[in-house]
């Protein structure tokens, strides 16, 4: 939602960006040829690039 009122994406290019996550840059949208240039340019101060949330695994406590 957030990603279709970015400048020049809309709602099928944010789809698209979506299902080619993840990201390891920015630049990655240029290299997977998920946007043109001229699109990067408009959004890419507007937008960041996060890896996959860490979950906690519970750990065992030893009661012993």
């Amino acid at each position: 939602k957030d990603l279709a009122a970015l400048p020049g994406v809309g709602p099928d290019l944010a789809q698209n960006i979506i299902v080619a996550r993840p990201f390891k840059s920015k630049e990655d949208l240029l290299r997977k040829k998920i946007i043109l240039p001229s699109t990067f340019n408009q959004i890419k101060d507007l937008v960041t690039v996060q890896g996959p949330k860490k979950q906690s695994v519970p750990t065992k406590s030893n009661p012993e």
